[in-house]
């Protein structure tokens, strides 16, 4: 897959653990500042991370609201698939 700028571009097929371990987080605390500290990254690239999951999925996982996070009715349905996936996959690592 290439770019408006011809650049080679991966294609993803599924979440990545990453995706997966920062949507379990930002889950739990329903706050992106609280799962980033957790996490030890900035905001911003949490933030990121989700919208490029959210792109992957094709739904919103969480409604941002000025001071609350909450799940979306699609994210509250992918929650548990989500987090079987990050189990599977660490228990293979």
């Amino acid at each position: 897959m290439t770019d408006d700028k011809g650049a080679r571009r991966s294609r993803q097929y599924g979440p990545t653990p990453r995706q997966l371990a920062y949507f379990k987080e930002v889950a739990h605390h329903l706050s992106f500042r609280n799962a980033a500290s957790v996490l030890s990254l900035s905001q911003p690239a949490l933030t990121s991370a989700i919208q490029e999951l959210e792109s992957l999925v094709g739904a919103r996982l969480f409604d941002r609201g000025t001071r609350s996070v909450q799940l979306t009715p699609s994210g509250k349905a992918i929650r548990p698939q989500m987090e079987w996936m990050l189990s599977n996959y660490l228990l293979g690592v």
